[in-house]
């Protein structure tokens, strides 16, 4: 019988044969990555102690993998039958989403880029976005975004939107994943931190007020800077 200790080792436990044909003198724990080649297969010899059940740990193991775990008992004429079980690991933090980096601003948003971690340990469904002003270098996120992936695309995108105009900020991107149960979620390791990124200025607005000499009235022009930056706009009062 095997059972996964973690993400990376295997627990095998198995008892002498009922018939095994001889003294047996060892068993043979054979185990490789399912679908690959035999020549990556790792053994472990274990002596044998009659009628003595074996608990044997596998470690070092690849996080989020299947193997195929064989055992196989010796006597001095040679191996007998081979017993064959499959094995995963359990997922592990995958590293960190790659090439994280900024696509755009404008005065109110910031649009940034990345893609797949290059070891998931995992199936990716999701990253988590965090973000704040300059401030937030302690610890203090003034958001914490989740993204859910719903196609394929290894390459990822998104706008972080109604920030403040002239502004720096700070990101951090992660992964989380799914084990093979479907019902732990595993998050990844955080990206470098990318920042500071500056949102755009943004327009200043300067009112204007008119009272003719003559009359009560009042006159607001509403003038964009941004728009209009040395604007000189005359302005007759009828009388």
């Amino acid at each position: 019988m095997v059972r996964d200790l973690n993400s990376t080792a295997i627990m095998v436990t198995f008892s002498p044969p009922s018939s095994p044909n001889g003294i047996v003198i060892r068993y043979e724990i054979h185990y490789v990555v399912m679908g690959a080649s035999s020549s990556t297969e790792q053994t472990i010899n274990i002596t044998a102690n009659q009628d003595v059940a074996y608990a044997v740990n596998i470690t070092g193991l690849e996080a989020f993998t299947i193997y195929t775990i064989t055992v196989v008992a010796a006597t001095r004429i040679g191996l007998g039958e081979e017993l064959s079980q499959f094995a995963n690991t359990d997922p592990a933090a995958s590293s960190p989403p790659t090439n994280f980096t900024v696509e755009s601003t404008t005065s109110n948003s910031i649009t940034l880029s990345w893609d797949y971690p290059e070891t998931p340990r995992g199936s990716i469904e999701g990253y988590v976005v965090q973000y704040g002003t300059s401030s937030s270098l302690n610890g203090a996120i003034d958001q914490n975004i989740t993204l859910e992936i719903r196609n394929d695309n290894r390459s990822q995108m998104y706008t972080a939107e109604g920030l403040l105009p002239f502004t720096e900020y700070y990101f951090v991107v992660r992964a989380y994943s799914f084990g093979f149960d479907l019902f732990v979620i595993h998050e990844g390791m955080e990206s470098n931190v990318v920042g500071p990124i500056r949102t755009e200025e943004a327009g200043r607005y300067v009112v204007i007020t008119v009272v003719s000499m003559y009359t009560l009235g009042f006159l607001q022009l509403h003038l964009s800077r941004e728009s209009f930056p040395s604007l000189l706009l005359p302005i007759i009062l009828e009388h």
